[in-house]
């Protein structure tokens, strides 16, 4: 069965927002996400973090789904960090959706991740089961480079 995911974000729109007084209560969504990498402190991803690894326990999922797509949009090793984190959790959706963002965020350091995923027998198996279209994209793409130089 296909999975679904959210559509991607719109195009940014001419006021760009201001992202140094985020605070915890502050709702990110993923359009806002093109505009803070550019702006990304220390403070906002320690806030995004907080956010999608539930830490006070009163985080509402739509929160911390809003916070792991800004993640995503930022591409960052910071933000592949703070998402492998979220592993730990409980929330076998939402570890699923973790593992379809690092293989869409097109950044190599998410691969060593997505490998131990796979590999960790205590992940559910949806869970393990989306990583491999990374793996296997990446396995491709080498395979192909390899290739073109005989």
């Amino acid at each position: 069965m296909a999975s679904s995911h959210p559509p991607a974000p719109s195009s940014p729109s001419s006021s760009p927002r201001n992202f140094t007084s985020v605070t915890p209560s502050t709702t990110v969504t993923a359009q806002m996400a093109p505009h803070v990498s550019p702006l990304v402190n220390a403070e906002t991803l320690a806030t995004l973090e907080a956010t999608l690894l539930n830490t006070s326990g009163k985080v509402p999922l739509h929160n911390r789904y809003r916070a792991l797509f800004t993640l995503k949009a930022l591409k960052s090793d910071e933000s592949i960090n703070i998402i492998a984190k979220c592993f730990k959790d409980k929330n076998t959706l939402l570890k699923h959706e973790l593992a379809y963002v690092l293989g869409q965020m097109g950044n190599t350091a998410a691969l060593p991740i997505l490998e131990s995923v796979v590999e960790d027998l205590d992940q559910h198996p949806m869970v393990r089961h989306e990583v491999c279209p990374t793996l296997c994209n990446r396995s491709l793409q080498l395979i192909r480079r390899s290739s073109s130089g005989c």
